[in-house]
């Protein structure tokens, strides 16, 4: 059972049930409930207890004794424990820690930027907030935003911001995403990894292709915010901020292979991405955005 040596428990919420004729059940969703037969020198009594011991985080040598204490020996416990954490069932310490360790910046000023302020710190993760570009002194050879230290900025609630900001974003290889309301609607992403992803130029280039106009509409729209209904600033809120602890413990990962750990941890679902939120009805629409063959960014690479 030495295979984890951090702290292990069920994620919070988990329900650990019988099924009868030696069966248990662990988790409720119709698709990714675990169920469990076990073999006949298991009595269900036992293994449920013991699960139900792990919805707090336990040491391995906690894990061993009381796993002992109700039957199981080392490998069992541990080949049962495996299967719960490839069903996404084990909340792991580390991915945790991950999501606490990322330092973030909202760029902009809005509700999207109230709401997230609120979630990231409620969930402990460091949060700056500005609304300016950063002015450095005449003459200074300071790169742009030399001061940004954070390691994932949101560029939030305007409709399009400037292009200063963002050309130093990518200058200076920081991670960046826009979360912005469009005409009633929410809009994540697409999540730019400087040299790895597409960026928000590649998506200006694709508008224009299809919008000759597009540049020229883009500019009056920076530092404007949008608008929709308050359900909806909630609901994009929210899905920026799942998307955001997904950087805090999968931007390791290469961005071209989003599976590789356990868990079902992905890597950002918004790389190369927009994810849409649109409601009335409530609906979720994503979209693609390839590297434009005219953009800059392909130099990085």
């Amino acid at each position: 059972m030495a295979r984890h040596d951090t702290l292990t428990a069920l994620r919070t919420g988990t329900p650990v049930v019988h099924r009868g004729n030696g069966c248990i059940q662990v988790g409720c969703d119709p698709d990714r409930g675990l169920v469990i037969q076990l073999p006949t020198t298991l009595r269900a009594d036992d293994v449920v207890g013991f699960l139900r011991f792990l919805t707090t985080a336990r040491t391995p040598a906690e894990i061993r004794r009381t796993a002992g204490r109700w039957g199981l020996d080392e490998e069992v416990a541990g080949d049962l424990l495996d299967r719960l954490r490839d069903a996404g069932m084990v909340a792991e310490p580390d991915a945790t820690e991950h999501a606490r360790s990322l330092r973030v910046r909202l760029h902009g000023r809005g509700p999207l930027t109230t709401r997230l302020t609120t979630l990231l710190r409620e969930a402990s993760i460091p949060v700056t907030v500005s609304a300016q570009r950063p002015r450095t002194a005449q003459g200074a050879a300071d790169a742009p935003l030399a001061s940004w230290d954070e390691g994932l900025v949101v560029l939030t609630d305007h409709l399009s911001h400037d292009p200063a900001i963002v050309g130093g974003l990518m200058s200076r290889g920081i991670a960046h995403m826009p979360v912005r309301l469009r005409d009633g609607s929410g809009v994540i992403g697409p999540l730019v990894l400087p040299g790895r992803t597409s960026c928000l130029r590649c998506a200006d280039h694709h508008r224009a292709d299809r919008d000759p106009g597009w540049p020229l509409v883009a500019g009056q729209m920076i530092g404007q915010v949008g608008h929709a209904s308050a359900a909806t600033v909630a609901a994009t809120a929210a899905l920026a901020m799942e998307q955001i602890e997904q950087v805090g413990h999968g931007l390791q990962r290469s961005p071209r292979t989003p599976d590789g750990s356990r868990g079902g941890s992905t890597a950002p679902q918004i790389i190369d991405h927009t994810l849409e939120y649109l409601p009335q009805p409530a609906r979720l629409r994503v979209r693609r955005w390839e590297p434009h063959p005219l953009c800059s960014c392909l130099f990085r690479r």
